[in-house]
């Protein structure tokens, strides 16, 4: 058997057998339910993959029904486990309740008295009140798991004929769930379960669920019987298969659900002591128990901090033989007993000084953004300094003298406006060809039509042919046009020679003036789109800028992220922009600055800079100057209500700092020693339980611990024990649930733990709460 669960377990305890042929409504369904048919709800059973199950009969136990069914668990292919159970009618409050007994299964001859014990209070009734049923529990004398039909939505008990715990009335209901007088309410129906889930918790009680087939024809199963059509919903548990198992799931927080989970695989599966002698360790909580000074420390400190350790630490694993393997990924926190308190003791309790919170304290706010705010200015602002540099050359582009000249042009220059160029001919010649291959084509199959078709077809044939004569007219027109264009052409080009040659320096005065003037209509109109266009950048237009903190929710914790200025008005940034230049400290100045001015007013700083242009230069010093405004303050905050107080001693620090852990889904171990140091007992059986918890949905957890409530309240999944014995170190290991013939886990912890005994004894008063000194 597995030392602890490593699965989950699909559970079903309330079938039923022939034996309920007691209510009158269910002698027919039940009939084929015999134990000679026990076969078929195994194989039921197995077909939809139940480990766990139980026949718990109306008002009645049959010892040879459990007996053989328990018989088959060998043979079975995935039920693990039957369990002893019935299923009694119960007066409470003047309605009948139908409620679900599971026995313990470790006394046999207690389980064969059950029959006796039942018939006797049962004798000529269909129902017992409660004080009957409690002495008939008590009578029994075995642990026993106490479950109550609840069908219908718990806050509605109107009309309702299911036998369920709402039929009593609200306030009679709610008490009943309050001192634990049921360990779960069963449910059948999903909705249902969600429903009366968060019913249980807005009256801020707490109960568990758990789902029953009612199953009453095994041929049906898992339905109730043939008219029954909903899907079932299974509850499956994360147990050992053993009634034990079962006790603890049901008096827990976390191991039950209504959906099939995978238990994820540990990141550290085993620590070997020595060759051949390992302890398994669960992919969830693993809690390390024993005496005092028997090497509990030594543990931890071998796997996760080999590097450092002690010499009296070196000597005991040495003295012991220990061949501890250390875990040497990154991707687990690891804190050595006291380290957490000592810290806050030295830092005078300031949970954000620590370094391990420090890194959860990161910025949420963007520092980009104020970055953006001054770098938009700055790039605007040199923009305007480009844009006034551009101006001002094209302005110098209008002191250019022209010279006009005494002649005209027009005497010294060829008469001819333009020459129109050859056209081609290419395109006209595809044409002819193309409808001469068209003709010849037509004229292949011609002789294939009948006489009315070939007259219809020579007429397109004509048609064709008049269509290509045009296109050859065409063509000729052309060829004899380019023969005369080109003629032109070359007449033309020897008059230019002839002009070039005979040029005078008249017509070169001509030609500058004629260039000379083109230049200055261009110039002038680059000017005046320079004037049309929209300056860049005006100081008047910088506005105030106001940022707010960004908060960022982490666990319990909100982390607070703001620049240590958040208030930027303009005058402020516009000074901020000027600094860097000197002698400019009016923006109406600063506004008339070019290139050659806003370098020179740089001073002998930029100078000194051979790597950055002027742009690069002025923008690190405006940001320089910003800086200060822009470092991030980031602060951890926190409710009044947390933990109890808003104080900050160790034990309160304690648990906020492993609170923030928590939250780390990156973290694949979390490692303690003795987590429980400083934090009042209050807060461990609840706070510190469920911070534990929660790290434990990301991170495999392993720590030492002397304190019980750790443990038993906790619900570890694995508890590791050292313990003396004859001068040698004896390591067993286990779930809560696990016992063997020579031990049980429950005990080590009852004996290894102060106050564990009592610890255990109010765990499981549950259990013994209908047994009668």
């Amino acid at each position: 058997m597995e030392r602890f669960a490593k699965t989950y377990r699909k559970i079903d305890f309330h079938i039923h057998s022939c034996f309920s042929d007691t209510k009158s409504g269910d002698k027919d369904k039940v009939k084929e339910n015999t134990i000679s048919n026990l076969p078929l709800l195994v194989s039921k059973l197995d077909d939809n993959k139940v480990n766990m199950a139980a026949i718990t009969d109306h008002n009645i136990f049959n010892f040879d029904m459990y007996d053989n069914f328990n018989s088959l668990v060998k043979k079975a292919k995935h039920l693990e486990k039957v369990l002893p159970g019935i299923e009694l009618d119960v007066e409470m409050n003047g309605v009948t309740l139908h409620i679900v007994l599971i026995f313990n299964d470790s006394d046999v001859k207690k389980i064969k008295g059950i029959e006796g014990l039942v018939e006797k209070v049962y004798k000529e009734k269909e129902s017992i009140r409660d004080h009957e049923f409690v002495k008939l529990v008590s009578d029994i004398g075995l642990d026993v798991v106490v479950v109550v039909h609840q069908k219908k939505y718990l806050g509605n008990n109107k009309d309702d004929d299911s036998h369920s715990l709402s039929t009593t009335g609200e306030n009679y209901t709610l008490e009943l769930i309050r001192i634990d007088y049921f360990d779960a309410l069963e449910f059948r129906n999903y909705n249902v379960e969600f429903m009366n889930r968060g019913y249980v918790h807005e009256k801020k009680l707490e109960c568990n669920f758990i789902s029953g087939s009612d199953n009453h024809i095994w041929s049906c199963y898992p339905f109730e019987d043939e008219n029954y059509e909903s899907d079932m919903v299974y509850s499956y548990l994360k147990v050992i298969p053993t009634f034990r198992g079962l006790a603890i799931a049901i008096t827990g927080e976390n191991r039950i659900e209504v959906s099939e989970k995978l238990i994820k695989k540990a990141i550290i599966e085993n620590i070997e002591f020595d060759v051949g002698e390992k302890i398994e360790l669960s992919s969830g909580i693993n809690a390390i128990i024993g005496d005092n000074a028997i090497g509990k420390s030594v543990i931890l400190e071998s796997i996760f901090n080999s590097n450092n350790l002690k010499s009296y630490h070196k000597n005991y694993i040495e003295k012991n033989g220990w061949n501890i393997s250390p875990y040497t990924k990154k991707d687990y926190h690891y804190d050595s007993q006291g380290d957490i308190r000592e810290y806050f003791q030295k830092s005078n309790n300031k949970l954000e000084a620590h370094h391990t919170i420090r890194k959860y304290l990161k910025s949420t706010f963007d520092k980009d953004n104020l970055e953006f705010m001054v770098t938009s200015y700055v790039d605007g602002f040199l923009k305007l300094v480009e844009f006034n540099t551009d101006f001002e050359a094209k302005k110098m582009l209008l002191n250019t003298r022209l010279e006009i000249p005494k002649y005209d042009e027009y005497d010294y220059l060829p008469k001819f406006i333009g020459i129109l160029m050859p056209e081609s001919i290419t395109n006209i010649s595809s044409i002819i060809i193309g409808l001469e291959k068209t003709i010849e084509s037509i004229n292949l199959f011609k002789g294939l039509l009948n006489s009315e078709e070939i007259v219809e077809v020579d007429k397109f044939i004509k048609y064709l042919r008049d269509l290509k004569d045009q296109y050859k007219n065409l063509k000729e027109e052309i060829i004899f046009r380019n023969k005369i264009l080109n003629l032109i052409i070359s007449v033309s080009e020897i008059e230019k020679e002839e002009m070039r040659a005979y040029k005078s320096v008249v017509k070169q005065e001509v030609d500058d003036y004629r260039d000379n003037y083109t230049k200055i209509i261009v110039d002038f109109i680059l000017v005046l789109n320079t004037l049309s266009k929209e300056t860049p950048f005006k100081f008047s237009e910088i506005k105030d800028h106001v940022f707010s903190p960004v908060d960022n929710e982490i666990g319990k914790f909100k982390i607070s992220s703001q620049p240590k200025k958040m208030d930027y008005r303009a005058d402020y940034i516009i000074h901020k922009l000027l600094v860097p230049l000197n002698y400019i400290n009016e923006t109406e100045k600063a506004e008339k600055l070019n290139v050659k001015n806003f370098i020179t007013s740089l001073g002998s700083g930029f100078e000194k800079e051979e790597k950055k242009d002027y742009k690069s230069y002025y923008r690190d010093i405006v940001l320089k100057n910003f800086s200060k405004d822009f470092i991030i303050e980031t602060k951890l905050d926190y409710t009044s209500d947390l933990f109890g107080s808003t104080a900050t001693s160790p034990g309160i620090n304690a648990l906020k700092y492993l609170d923030i852990i928590s939250t780390d889904s990156k973290l694949k171990i979390v490692a303690f020693d003795q987590p429980e140091d400083d934090v009042s007992p209050t807060k461990i059986g609840k706070e510190l339980s469920d911070i534990i918890r929660k790290m434990s949905r990301n991170s495999q957890i392993i720590f030492v611990t002397h304190n019980p409530q750790l443990v038993i309240n906790l619900d570890v999944d694995n508890v590791v024990c050292l313990t003396n014995k004859d001068d040698k170190i004896k390591i067993d290991y286990g779930g809560l649930e696990y016992e063997n013939k020579a031990m049980s886990i429950m005990d080590l912890v009852a004996d290894n733990l102060d106050g564990g005994a009592e610890v255990i004894r109010k765990r499981w008063k549950r259990y013994d709460k209908f047994q009668i000194d």
